[in-house]
């Protein structure tokens, strides 16, 4: 038999002994927040589909939150539907060698690879994404490189991922012909904020995450270029956005960046509740105290984080 799982120290009473490391009143959450067995399914289907176009941080997000959820006893994991089950092969190894090349950080052959003349390869939605993936790191691998030769620290700011122009005039018409998926839509709004077009860009990332709402990387790139809006009020009218848990982490993550801390810690203590060991959450809770500067709370959290998960 597993043994349970101890709750982390800001959820216990025995580690609560000033008044500076009270608990906090968990915010109402503004959506259902759906059963551990359907968070359990919505996430081990999102890792897979993360981890075919190479989005490594939201990969590990989504399978950190999967591993927090309490356990599932003797429950076989959930089924999870073939991505390739209408894919032909000729487009099938393709798309998985440009993958590969994409891993090794081969970037321009993996866009090559994946720009070949193969019936079905340049409309298919996953080499769509893989290719002009590749170029935009492709791109800021250049960029790097040119600003480590650069000393004068403003015009380093300067130097400019020069694959942005590229991306965004080959994925516009698509884009206004409804074509692209999730994903396709997500580099379509990076080379849009590359360029500074943060207006386009939120709509776009926004328009990306209705569709596929697991896409943490597309999440913390909304919060980058919202920060200038006066409230959450103001953000959730100028954004459609989905209703679905994963907004309340991002709704919260921008509470934070904008040092609304107490506000964002009722939200992650709600939140809480559901993935209660979730070294994510936690530290974004430590990270609360810290800011709101109950430094011994906030140490404690990190210290259990850290010997948790070293």
């Amino acid at each position: 038999r597993r043994p349970q799982r101890r709750p982390p120290s800001w959820m216990r009473e025995d580690v609560l002994d000033s008044d500076e490391d009270m608990g906090v009143d968990p915010e109402p959450l503004a959506f259902e927040v759906p059963s551990t067995e359907q968070l359990r399914a919505e996430l081990s289907a999102a890792v897979p589909e993360l981890s075919l176009r190479g989005l490594s941080n939201s990969v590990r997000w989504a399978a950190e939150l999967l591993a927090s959820l309490p356990p599932a006893g003797a429950a076989v994991a959930p089924k999870v539907p073939g991505i390739f089950a209408n894919t032909n092969a000729a487009v099938y190894a393709q798309l998985q060698l440009g993958k590969a090349y994409l891993d090794t950080r081969e970037y321009m052959r993996a866009a090559a690879t994946l720009s070949a003349d193969i019936p079905g390869l340049a409309e298919d939605p996953h080499a769509v994404f893989l290719r002009h993936y590749a170029r935009y790191l492709s791109g800021e691998k250049r960029k790097e490189e040119a600003a480590m030769e650069i000393s004068d620290p403003v015009q380093k700011c300067q130097v400019k991922n020069e694959e942005l122009e590229a991306i965004q005039e080959s994925l516009a018409p698509l884009h206004l012909a409804g074509k692209l998926d999730s994903f396709g839509l997500y580099i379509y709004a990076l080379a849009l904020k590359g360029r500074e077009l943060l207006a386009e860009a939120r709509q776009v990332l926004a328009e990306s995450l209705s569709q596929f709402p697991w896409n943490w990387s597309a999440w913390l790139d909304l919060v980058s270029i919202c920060s200038d809006f006066a409230g959450m009020e103001e953000a959730r009218l100028q954004l459609r956005l989905p209703q679905h848990w994963t907004t309340m982490l991002f709704e919260a993550a921008l509470l934070m960046e904008t040092q609304r801390n107490d506000k964002a810690l009722a939200l992650y203590t709600g939140l809480s509740r559901h993935f209660g060991s979730s070294s994510y959450i936690t530290a974004q809770i430590a990270g609360c105290h810290y800011n709101m500067r109950n430094f011994s709370v906030s140490q404690k959290l990190f210290e259990e984080i850290r010997s948790k998960d070293p």
